[in-house]
């Protein structure tokens, strides 16, 4: 179990050496004095990364940061990149052509080396879904990989025990999200709280956290393209729903803002749930369903006043999801119809 620092601290594991090529020389994938380029790379909030070249080969270096960055205060404990590790090393056995190769590990900065996925090959689905392009072919495979996932991992007490990260959990997504949101709309904070004892209660198996699509990549080299997950640093035992709902609710965001493309998201959305519920073990359908209906609203609802807000929905579109998750949340009611209020959604995915 990790053992996370007071959210209060601002502790920062400093990297070994002066700079991260000498780190990789002490994780024993480099050798000393080897001629090698480092670039950082950016785009994310959580992590600092580096794109290594060696002359041989391109090598990802990724360690998680103490500070997030975002507008608001948001401290988190750098070893959640143990708890990331053991989700790629774990799934990786199992779905090993989704999940990428962990090449090494530093178990004192919490810094992974990981194999470069060649953009020539690759392309990010939430890149793909802002333009345009969205197929729900895929989106029916990622659901089924997602059920995969969880039925592989369900119900092994020392999976339980392996990653009993719950704190850390806390930190990364109940208090920046939800408990955020509560503070925000209190309105909605009867109905936050039964979501975050529900989430304590249903505790069935390994659960990524962070299932968006900006941290999946479509695998283009093959006959058909295969989903390939990345960043599990909020990786915890936890309620299966978690992840389903977070990925319907990243949809649902990109289905009000990408207007020429509302109606093939909420299929590929559709598609998504579907074959999911359709996949996963039969003792969870059911529950997972029924809980989608209250988890997201409310990952809608984080996405527009919590700690992390998406930053391309324009003012009238955050202030209808705002308006929309609160009704949701307060009603009881779906959130999807008056979501795409000019539409009428006989099945909707939310």
């Amino acid at each position: 179990m990790l053992k996370p620092i007071s959210p209060e601290g601002d502790t920062e594991v400093p990297l070994r050496g002066v700079d991260p090529l000498q780190l990789l020389v002490s994780m024993g994938i480099m050798a000393p004095h080897h001629q090698a380029t480092c670039t950082p790379l950016t785009g994310g909030v959580s992590s600092d990364i580096w794109l290594v070249h060696n002359g041989l080969e391109s090598i990802v270096l990724k360690r998680a940061k103490n500070r997030l960055n975002v507008c608001s205060t948001w401290v988190v404990p750098v070893d959640r990149g143990q708890a990331e590790v053991n989700w790629l090393r774990l799934v990786g056995k199992v779905f090993p052509e989704n999940v990428p190769h962990v090449i090494a590990f530093d178990p004192e900065t919490f810094a992974m080396a990981l194999p470069y996925l060649d953009p020539k090959n690759h392309t990010n689905w939430q890149t793909d879904l802002m333009a345009a392009q969205v197929d729900s072919d895929f989106a029916d495979d990622l659901g089924r990989l997602l059920a995969g996932i969880h039925k592989n991992t369900f119900a092994r007490p020392r999976l339980a025990a392996d990653f009993d990260n719950g704190d850390l959990f806390h930190l990364l997504r109940i208090e920046p999200f939800l408990e955020r949101s509560a503070s925000a709309i209190p309105e909605v904070a009867d109905a936050m709280g039964k979501i975050i004892d529900s989430l304590r209660v249903n505790r069935h198996a390994l659960v990524h956290g962070d299932f968006s699509p900006k941290n999946i990549l479509v695998n283009r080299s093959g006959t058909r393209p295969r989903p390939i997950i990345l960043d599990a640093e909020c990786a915890v035992w936890g309620d299966p729903a978690f992840d389903v709902a977070f990925c319907l609710a990243h949809l649902a965001l990109k289905s009000i803002h990408v207007r020429d493309s509302s109606e093939t998201i909420i299929e590929a959305a559709r598609r998504f749930r579907a074959s999911y519920l359709k996949a996963c073990p039969e003792e969870l359908a059911p529950g997972v369903n029924q809980r989608l209906g209250q988890l997201v609203p409310a990952l809608l609802l984080a996405r527009v006043v919590g700690a992390s807000p998406t930053g391309y929905l324009t003012e009238q579109e955050r202030n209808l999801v705002k308006q929309v998750a609160t009704y949701s949340l307060v009603s009881g009611e779906p959130c999807g119809p008056q979501l795409h209020h000019q539409k009428t959604l006989t099945d909707s995915p939310w």
